[in-house]
């Protein structure tokens, strides 16, 4: 492990978040590759607490659908599609390069993106029926535009249109099969999704609220952070 890394350590939130990350099955990072927080330092850090604590480790990169927060602020879709590219490519580098370092012979096992389960059918069936929920459930509705909110602050500093909202709601919906069941997804008995801050849909659905949806019993939710040279959050 000679590449510089940053300390990263994720906890659980609840005690069923805690008691999955503990079995210690898999975890699976989302990195978002226009979220600042994910340098290469820091994804490198990810890698490397993860192969010490879980079995399996995932990153996972986000497909097309990323490209829709520029197009939808009027870029030329080809140019918003290869700067998404770009991005994937440098992220994905940064992440197969920690793994082989962790001891992963085949790393392009382990670095995944949307597309990649364009034949999964739990995956199919979870992003159906996410977009489903959307369109019966004011909850995740709400929940999820003010997610996709933020997403596009960059694109929009002044608040985001309902007409760019609606059109990066696949943005959630093809990450968010991994989120809800993505233990059967990969064909795991657990599944952690790991990311820096809270996620306000999967804390909804954790919830119960939206009864056609409901978490999966083996999924669960570790939140990063940085840590500092003794082992706490900076």
């Amino acid at each position: 492990m000679a590449a510089q890394y940053t300390m990263v350590s994720g906890v659980g939130r609840s005690d069923r978040d805690r008691a999955i990350i503990d079995s210690g099955e898999s975890i699976i990072f989302g990195l978002s590759t226009f979220n600042g927080w994910f340098t290469a330092p820091v994804i490198r850090g990810c890698i490397y607490w993860a192969v010490k604590h879980f079995e399996h480790v995932y990153a996972l990169l986000p497909g097309p659908e990323a490209a829709l927060r520029f197009t939808s602020a009027g870029m030329p879709a080809r140019r918003a599609v290869g700067k998404v590219i770009k991005a994937v490519h440098e992220h994905r580098r940064v992440a197969r390069s920690a793994l082989m370092d962790a001891g992963y012979r085949d790393p392009d096992q382990n670095v995944l993106v949307w597309t990649r389960f364009a034949g999964n059918a739990r995956y199919t069936e979870l992003r159906s029926g996410f977009d489903r929920a959307l369109t019966e459930t004011p909850a995740l509705r709400t929940v999820t535009r003010q997610v996709l909110a933020q997403v596009l602050a960059n694109e929009f500093p002044h608040g985001a249109p309902d007409y760019a909202i609606d059109a990066n709601t696949p943005y959630i919906s093809a990450e968010a099969p991994l989120f809800i069941d993505g233990a059967a997804v990969l064909g795991h008995s657990s599944l952690t999704f790991a990311y820096p801050r809270p996620f306000p849909v999967y804390d909804l659905l954790e919830s119960g609220a939206v009864p056609s949806l409901a978490l999966s019993s083996h999924q669960g939710f570790a939140l990063l952070s940085v840590q500092d040279g003794e082992g706490n959050p900076r």
